[in-house]
C-alpha cells in the first residue's frame, strides 16, 4: 500500500504554489494580509496558473509565455494588499486583478 498523506507530496505542492505561482505570506502581515507575489519562470514551462481560498477570499496568480513575452495576472482580495515582485521591479497594490507583461 502506498499513502499519499506524506510529507514529500506535500513538499511538491508547497513548490508549484511558492515557486511555480510564486504566492507567499508575508511573515510581517500574515493570514494573506498582505501577500507577496514572486513568481519564478522557467522557458521549459509555457502556463502556470494556482490559487487559494482564505479567509479574505481567494488569491491567485497565473502566468502565460506568448511571443517572447510573459503575463501575470494576480487577484488579491478586498482587505488585502499585495507586493509583486517581477525580475527588477516591485509592485505595491491593493485589492483587485493586477495585469503585468514582461519582455523576456
Amino acid at each position: 500500500m502506498n499513502s499519499f498523506n506524506h510529507y514529500a507530496y506535500g513538499a511538491v505542492g508547497g513548490w508549484m504554489y511558492e515557486v511555480m505561482a510564486g504566492i507567499k505570506i508575508d511573515e510581517n502581515k500574515p493570514a494573506f494580509e498582505n501577500i507577496i507575489f514572486q513568481p519564478i519562470t522557467d522557458k521549459r514551462i509555457q502556463h502556470v496558473e494556482a490559487s487559494v481560498e482564505t479567509k479574505l477570499g481567494l488569491v491567485s496568480s497565473q502566468w502565460k509565455r506568448e511571443g517572447g513575452t510573459v503575463t501575470f495576472v494576480f487577484q488579491v482580495p478586498e482587505k488585502s494588499t499585495a507586493t509583486i515582485i517581477l525580475a527588477d521591479e516591485v509592485h505595491q497594490v491593493g485589492a483587485g486583478v493586477h495585469t503585468f507583461t514582461l519582455r523576456e
